[in-house]
């Protein structure tokens, strides 16, 4: 079998309360950060590419609601092309699952690699 790495853009959105938007940006990406450390596949990687507001704070105190986009990608085994795709997407949604995230999209295909 030949070792495939198996990659996938996501967007999802994260709630935190900060005062500013570049502090919420940051809070959002480190926040995303330490829900997918910890679950992530046996060579699985990750990095988080790009925060955004979603949603303003509708007044003092309340949250800022950011949309963050981040890559995953597992390495996997695989006979051929497609057999690493199948198997890199159950691993890419089981570790989504197992980061309690409120929610996700898909923004590409999974993308396969050899390793």
């Amino acid at each position: 079998m030949a070792r495939y790495e198996v990659e996938r853009t996501v967007k999802t959105v994260v709630t935190v309360s900060d005062s500013t938007e570049g502090t919420a940006r940051s809070s959002a990406r480190r926040k995303l950060r330490e829900r997918l450390r910890g679950t992530e596949p046996d060579g699985g990687s990750f990095a988080v590419d790009h925060a955004a507001v979603y949603e303003q704070p509708a007044g003092p105190f309340e949250p800022y609601r950011m949309v963050v986009t981040l890559t995953l990608a597992v390495g996997v085994a695989g006979d051929d092309e497609a057999s690493a795709r199948e198997e890199g997407v159950e691993a890419i949604e089981s570790w989504l699952a197992a980061s309690d995230l409120d929610g996700y999209e898909y923004e590409s295909d999974p993308a396969v690699a050899s390793a």
